[in-house]
Order: C-alpha cells, then sequence, then structure tokens
C-alpha cells in the first residue's frame, strides 16, 4: 500500500508540475494504464486469492502395548459399512475458497474508491489536455493562414515597389528623353537660322522620335521640319509634315501655310489658294493673315497667267 500511495503522489506532483502538450499527454496515458494494471492486480488479489491449504494433523504412532484380553467377539454378523457411513474422527473438513476469503478490510475498500476517484480525476486532466492540445491546434491553423496572408502581402509590396523602382527608372529616361529632344530642336533652328538646312531638318528628325506623343508642342518640330525639307526642295516631306502639323494642331495657322507654300513652290496655285482663304476665315486677326492675304493676290496672279497662257494655246 505504501509503494502504491508513493506511486500515486509522484504521478500527481509530475501532472500539476508539467504543461500539457502532446508528449505530456502521451505520458500521461501510459501512466493512467500503468496504474490501471496495479489497481486490477490488488482487485484481483483482495478477491479472488485462491483458499489456503489446509494441513492435515499426522497420526504419530505409537508403541505397542502388552496385549490385552480378547473382547468378546458378537456372533451376530457385521453390517457392511458404506462410504457415507465411514468417517475419519482424525480428519477435518476442507474449507472452501468462499470460506477462505478474508473478512472485508473497510479501510482497503476506502482505498480502493479514492483509487478510482483518482483515476476519473485523471481523465477530466487528461480531457482537458486534449481539448488544450485541440485548440492549440486550431490556434496553429490560424496562425499558419495569418503567416501566409502576411507572405502574400510581403510578395505583394515587393513586387509593388519593383514597379515602383521601374516606373521610376522609366520616368528619368523619359526626362532625360524631354531634354534631349529639346537640346536637338535648339541645334535645329540654330541650324536653320545659319542656312543649314540640311543639318537643321536632321536635328528635328531626332527630336521628333525623342519626343513623346503627349508632348504638346511636338506639332512645331513638323512644322519647323517641313520649313527645312521645303528649302531643300524635298517638297513631298514637305507635304507630309506640314499635313501631320494641322492633324495635331488643327488650331495652328502656320501649318496651314506651311502646306500652301508647298502647294505653290509646286505650282499648285488653285489649291494654295484654297488654303489662304481658309487661313483668312478660320484665323481672324492673325498675324499670319497679312501674310496669307499677300500671298493670295499672288496665286490670283498666277492662276490669270495659267488661264492667258491657255488662251493663248
Amino acid at each position: 500500500k505504501l509503494q502504491f500511495l508513493y506511486f500515486i503522489g509522484r504521478m500527481e506532483s509530475l501532472i500539476s508540475s508539467i504543461e500539457f502538450n502532446v508528449t505530456t499527454l502521451v505520458t500521461l496515458a501510459i501512466g493512467a494504464v500503468v496504474l490501471y494494471v496495479i489497481v486490477k492486480d490488488i482487485v484481483k488479489w483482495n478477491t479472488g486469492k485462491p483458499a489456503p491449504e489446509v494441513k492435515k494433523e499426522e497420526v504419530v504412532p505409537q508403541a505397542p502395548s502388552e496385549p490385552s484380553a480378547p473382547a468378546a467377539v458378537s456372533t451376530l454378523p457385521a453390517e457392511p459399512k458404506t462410504e457415507d457411513t465411514i468417517a475419519d474422527p482424525e480428519e477435518k473438513p476442507v474449507e472452501t475458497a468462499k470460506e477462505a476469503m478474508p473478512a472485508e478490510d473497510p479501510e482497503l475498500d476506502n482505498l480502493l474508491d479514492g483509487v478510482l476517484d483518482y483515476i476519473d480525476d485523471e481523465e477530466n486532466k487528461i480531457d482537458q489536455a486534449w481539448d488544450k492540445v485541440t485548440n492549440n491546434r486550431q490556434v496553429s491553423t490560424h496562425v499558419s493562414g495569418l503567416s501566409q496572408f502576411m507572405e502574400s502581402g510581403r510578395k505583394a509590396f515587393a513586387e509593388a515597389a519593383d514597379r515602383s523602382k521601374e516606373a521610376q527608372k522609366e520616368g528619368e529616361l523619359e526626362k532625360r528623353r524631354i531634354k534631349k529632344a529639346h537640346e536637338s530642336k535648339k541645334s535645329g533652328n540654330e541650324a536653320y537660322e545659319a542656312g543649314m538646312f540640311r543639318e537643321a531638318a536632321k536635328h528635328y528628325s531626332e527630336s521628333i522620335k525623342l519626343s513623346p506623343d503627349s508632348d504638346p508642342m511636338k506639332y512645331l518640330l513638323y512644322s519647323n521640319r517641313s520649313a527645312a525639307n521645303r528649302q531643300l526642295c524635298n517638297y513631298d516631306f514637305a507635304m507630309i509634315d506640314a499635313e501631320k502639323c494641322i492633324t495635331v494642331k488643327p488650331d495652328f495657322a502656320k501649318g496651314y501655310t506651311r502646306k500652301a507654300q508647298v502647294l505653290e513652290d509646286m505650282n499648285r496655285w488653285g489649291e494654295a489658294k484654297a488654303l489662304y482663304q481658309t487661313v483668312l476665315q478660320k484665323f481672324k486677326g492673325d498675324t499670319l493673315c497679312v501674310e496669307a492675304k499677300k500671298s493670295l493676290e499672288r496665286c490670283d496672279e498666277k492662276l490669270e497667267e495659267q488661264l492667258d497662257q491657255l488662251l493663248d494655246n
């Protein structure tokens, strides 16, 4: 009993001093099984102990005594004895296993009841520990989901940062291109004023290539290159640039006059006259209207000369 109570005390101190986790749960389960086997053996020993064997008393042989006088012999026949009537006065009745059981021990019964209550308490503790393990697993699941969410957010943030860096680089490159485009335009203007029309057209072409389509002043580059190509007698290219200038900036009067001048150089007086009339009607009050009016009169004169030549022929 003392060893058993010592074992129970050690188990109770162990349970109260450790934290519940999966390893602790397995340890408690093994301890419960060992405790159950010990209790089972105790109960079996107290309830099913075989009856102790009863030893027969040995008959000590006595020394032969002097012969006595013979007893009178009865002439009546002896009655046969059966097994039921034969009895050995020296033989004691054998006790059964039930009769050999010890009397009930109240102290032992109380001890067993306490052990069973203790086992119930330990089972409750094991159930509580299992609930804690289950809750820990649920918390681990939530934490794992949160970790995945944070990892996704970190990746998204890294991708956004990379895109921001790329956009910043593109912005810096765009600024450099715009700056270089302005420098090329300036070089083209200087070359045009110096009469270097081929160099001017080259610088204007480079500026057009570097300038983005969103540049609101890009129409000026087409206008300037049209003028340079006209001076080089590249009328087809000059006409294309003048038309692009009108398309990009329909309210720019010089784009119409650029095209009209190219038409004059190509002796297309009627088309040039129509464009000058458009300038006078659409851009009243513009400084180019004075030049457009003079150009219109020149076109009329050229048309009259062509008409006279036709009449003479």
